[in-house]
């Protein structure tokens, strides 16, 4: 039984090896300019919006004459393998082998491997953001909290600069409880050090994240999406003080909105391209001052407008979501026939049977005395956070938009489901450098 379940990892990536060197890669509308990007990586005259990390994957590949999907699959597997090991003290025991199965059940991991998509290493690049985080907090030099800070927030901006967010929400959070929680009081120097690299990071990168980010493309997805274009008829018809122009301005705001979502079927995008719309169109600069004043009538006018937001978010990951676990089992091509049908049943029932046969070591003692404990509290509280901001960036690829804030909940919960001797720095044992 123990070699059955130890061989059922190399069984399911094997599975996955030979789906990818006979499907080809996927590609997708954001997929010609990643290529383009790649081959011009170097070229000082090139401007591109995207960040330059998964273009720089891509050459590296295409250098090395690796199929991409077969590159993007070893080295996330290779990252997940190293996370267990870091958690257990061992490469290969039972543990590691169910874990590393219950990573390959998950489909909407390993299907971006078969695309040219920023998704297709974000696993890897988070995990090892993951583990740079781990690492920091059981640093004693401060040398090497630096280093590991300086790691994560150049990952993060380099693959996806939203990801900066849940950087120093994270930092804010874990120096929070270190300096109410005596339990956790060790990780107030490392979480300073996280904090202050973070927001320095932020700062300096802070006009290269606005180069790389949709931003006003962000705002149109959520005004089209959201249904408060209810709210902008409603002032049209009863609202007596509107000056002509106002009147104007919200008439064709509507207009904009119905557009894009009757004819080009949510998609700003195409909408845009056409040149269907008059003000919300994401490709033309001179229309973002106009996108930014439609988006304050529908979402900042009062209170309860921005009370609406936190609760569409709160649908949107609760009800459309399940609390994130539709997007480990959603599909961007390709994927392993039937997979999904039994993969989340049998993961549901794995984590149950988990918490049964670990109920006492899990209860055991008062919850905010554990570092470990805390430590996980604080990172799914940030993520959760995260998730629910990534919610309101786009309805038309929730499970994809929100997949960043999910992938950090599925390392926390796995680093504290199996490392049960986490060693935080004693009171008396300062950092150093």
């Amino acid at each position: 039984m123990t070699k059955a379940i130890k061989f059922l990892p190399f069984f399911l990536f094997l599975c996955w090896l030979a789906l990818f060197i006979l499907q080809p890669v996927a590609l997708f509308n954001d997929s010609p300019g990643y290529m383009a990007d790649a081959r011009n990586l170097f070229d000082p005259s090139y401007h591109t919006i995207r960040p330059v990390l998964f273009p720089f994957f891509l050459r590296v590949v295409d250098t090395l004459h690796i199929k991409l999907s077969i590159a993007a699959l070893v080295v996330n597997t290779a990252s997940f393998w190293y996370l267990l090991k870091m958690a257990s003290g061992r490469w290969m025991s039972t543990g590691n082998a169910l874990f590393l199965s219950a990573f390959f059940l998950m489909t909407g991991i390993w299907s971006y491997c078969g695309t040219c998509l920023t998704e297709t290493i974000l696993p890897s690049v988070e995990l090892w953001m993951f583990i740079s985080l781990v690492r920091i907090i059981r640093e004693k030099r401060i040398a090497f909290m630096i280093l590991y800070a300086v790691a994560i927030c150049l990952l993060g901006t380099l693959l996806k600069p939203w990801i900066m967010l849940m950087v120093t929400g994270t930092a804010v959070l874990l120096l929070a409880a270190a300096l109410l929680l005596p339990a956790f009081k060790s990780a107030r120097v490392p979480s300073a050090v996280l904090l202050l690299v973070s927001g320095i990071s932020f700062a300096v990168s802070f006009r290269y994240n606005q180069s790389k980010t949709m931003e006003t493309a962000n705002l149109v997805m959520l005004m089209v999406s959201s249904g408060n274009e209810g709210k902008l008829r409603d002032r049209l018809a009863n609202d007596k003080g509107l000056t002509p122009d106002s009147a104007a301005f919200i008439a064709a705001l509507v207009t904009d909105i119905d557009t894009i979502n009757h004819k080009y079927y949510g998609n700003a995008w195409d909408a845009s391209t056409a040149h269907a719309v008059k003000y919300l169109n994401v490709w033309d600069k001179g229309d973002v001052p106009a996108i930014k004043k439609g988006f304050h009538l529908m979402y900042f006018e009062h209170f309860r407008d921005e009370l609406g937001l936190c609760r569409l978010s709160l649908q949107r990951y609760v009800i459309d979501l399940g609390l994130g676990a539709a997007c480990l089992n959603m599909t961007y091509k390709p994927e392993l026939p039937g997979l999904r049908s039994f993969a989340i049943p049998l993961l549901v029932a794995a984590t149950l049977g988990f918490i049964v046969f670990n109920f006492k070591r899990l209860t055991s003692g008062p919850l905010l005395q554990d570092p470990l404990t805390i430590f996980t509290l604080v990172v799914l509280l940030a993520s959760v956070g995260f998730c629910l901001f990534l919610c309101l960036a786009g309805a038309n690829e929730l499970q994809r938009n929100v997949l960043p804030g999910v992938l950090f909940q599925l390392y926390a919960l796995t680093y504290f489901a199996y490392r049960k001797d986490y060693v935080a720095l004693p009171p008396h044992d300062a950092p150093t450098l």
